[in-house]
């Protein structure tokens, strides 16, 4: 322990009739138990002084407490004494608070409050990176070009949101764009000057099997809704397969963040791959039948709120009375069918699906793996205008389906460089690398139902809704695929009976508690926030926040 006779540091405030000595001279303190002077009775004698790593304090003595028996003399010592405690309190709480002001630092911390903010409300008024402001997002499969070969896309970011605006009349009010809004958004410029296309061998398969599924439907078939529930770069490449004839309503309802939960920055960039296609399609005059487009990763694994931003959101799917006005049949499509959990609808459709059902819409599931190649593999090739079988089954000499899918089975494309798979563009990605896959020129890989054109027109068989055309050769496939068995059930979710207006389902429903929410601190004042806790304390604010908020080590303060 420290001298108790030790001086304490310049600027330590002193008993009145003492003087402040210079630094390092001794002052003139009386020692403990020594008698007060005559005419000196009110005098505070400081008994002990301690300068310790835990604190700094001192121990004081008043001889007129000790001889006066005056009880108003007694509680005007007091006040002295509270004020000189409070002085000690200060200077302790100059050390807890690391502030140069002790009038700052008490009333910081008085004004700060925990609060839970909505992710994407946070994101539009501080900034889409908010808390790690500076973080670059990696893009796994990144190329220069669009669809169409062309590097103009760089010059329609703004107006993406537009673009991909169905054209349909009654489709809009379904649309939710909120993705695409943030490349217009002064909070989400600083993601749009880093925004590059991707082109991934996932995707390049999502996008054979959307023109597989397209291929077989007929000019006369305009009943059916497809709802496309496939992770984001392959729903939105999906969507571009079927656009000959089902028109994609995008449901993307959040925005990225460098440690979002939901990767949303590859949707967006594979959505600026296939804007060329999208917006070709939409200047056709045919009537297209509905595709409802959903990032199956809207519902990621959320495991810590210290490391990731939850910018998870709801898919709002169209309430059965009015999906019933457009589409008598729905067809679920999933990535695969090989397990019970992987075949059902996400828990936060699962109402609207069975209100789809109970409406007398009629549901059914299909599993994108289903649609493969001519030999019977699910992997794809390059990406072709000519990577759906025309006439897939036909007798006629010409058939183009059967001679492509020819073609693809005895491997005579040549040249270029396919598409890397998801894992390895990712590790390309964290290396620092890029890759240039061939322009999308020459023929692809045709995808059938069940995987060759004889058993592609089979699908009608499993899926009772049309009739296939007489020409075509119908033959079962291999695999049984077990989704054509598929009935909607509702189950308890965490979205359940969550409505907004006494809907349920669909746009009206309200989201879980906690769920797409982040913890930040604010001022009490004026609202403004202080500090973010997601991101390992975030790379926006500096850190260093008093109290518990500075020594967890998870929290940023705000500049």
């Amino acid at each position: 322990m420290s001298d108790p006779q030790k001086p304490p540091f310049p600027g330590y405030p002193q008993p009145p009739g003492v003087s402040q000595g210079a630094p390092g001279e001794s002052l003139p303190y009386r020692q403990p138990n020594q008698p007060s002077a005559e005419g000196e009775d009110g005098l505070f004698r400081r008994l002990a002084f301690f300068n310790e790593p835990e604190g700094v304090g001192a121990r004081w003595w008043q001889q007129q407490l000790a001889l006066a028996g005056n009880p108003v003399s007694r509680r005007q010592a007091l006040t002295k004494l509270a004020l000189i405690g409070g002085g000690v309190g200060a200077l302790l709480a100059v050390g807890t608070c690391g502030v140069v002001s002790v009038a700052t630092c008490s009333s910081s911390s008085r004004d700060e409050i925990e609060a839970s903010r909505e992710a994407l409300e946070l994101q539009q008024k501080e900034g889409w990176d908010v808390g790690r402001i500076g973080d670059s997002p990696l893009f796994p499969g990144a190329v220069e070009y669009d669809i169409s070969g062309s590097g103009l896309w760089r010059d329609q970011l703004a107006s993406l949101e537009a673009k991909l605006k169905p054209n349909t009349t009654g489709y809009e009010k379904y649309y939710v764009p909120t993705l695409f809004q943030i490349l217009s958004s002064p909070s989400g410029q600083s993601l749009a000057q880093a925004m590059r296309p991707i082109l991934t061998a996932e995707m390049d398969s999502a996008y054979g099997r959307g023109k597989a599924l397209a291929s077989l439907f007929q000019d006369d078939m305009t009943s059916t809704a497809i709802i496309v529930d496939l992770p984001g770069p392959e729903a939105i490449a999906f969507a571009a397969g079927a656009a000959d004839r089902f028109e994609p309503i995008f449901i993307f309802d959040n925005w990225p963040h460098p440690v979002g939960v939901v990767p949303a920055h590859l949707t967006l960039a594979a959505t600026l791959y296939f804007a060329p296609l999208f917006a070709d399609k939409a200047r056709g005059t045919t009537k297209r039948m509905p595709a409802f487009v959903l990032d199956r990763n809207r519902l990621r694994e959320y495991t810590d709120e210290l490391a990731q931003f939850d910018n998870r959101y709801m898919a709002k799917l169209p309430p059965a009375a009015q999906l019933s006005a457009i589409a008598k049949k729905v067809l679920y499509v999933t990535p695969t069918d090989t397990t019970a959990t992987d075949t059902r609808e996400l828990d936060d459709i699962n109402d609207d699906i069975v209100g789809f059902t109970q409406s007398g819409i009629d549901v059914r599931a299909v599993a994108a793996a289903n649609f493969m190649v001519a030999d019977g593999t699910t992997s794809g090739g390059l990406l072709a205008d000519a990577g759906a079988p025309h006439d897939a089954g036909g007798l006629a000499k010409n058939d183009a389906g059967a001679s492509d899918a020819n073609a693809s089975a005895s491997g005579a494309l040549t040249g270029g460089v396919e598409p890397m798979t998801e894992a390895q563009a990712n590790a390309n990605a964290d290396a620092g690398g890029a890759y240039y896959p061939r322009p999308p020129t020459n023929s692809s890989h045709v995808y059938y139902y069940g995987g060759y054109p004889t058993t592609h027109w089979y699908f009608w068989n499993t899926y009772p809704w049309y009739s296939p055309p007489q020409s075509r050769v119908a033959a079962p496939p291999r695999l049984t695929p077990v989704s054509s068995g598929y009935r909607p059930i509702a189950r308890p979710t965490m979205f359940s009976s969550r409505s907004v207006g006494g809907t349920s389902s669909g746009i009206g429903r309200a989201k879980p508690t906690g769920f797409g929410r982040v913890s930040v601190l604010q001022s009490r004042s004026s609202g403004s926030v202080t500090a973010t806790r997601f991101g390992g304390g975030g790379k926006s604010y500096p850190s260093g926040r008093s109290g518990s908020w500075g020594r967890s080590g998870s929290w940023g303060g705000s500049s």
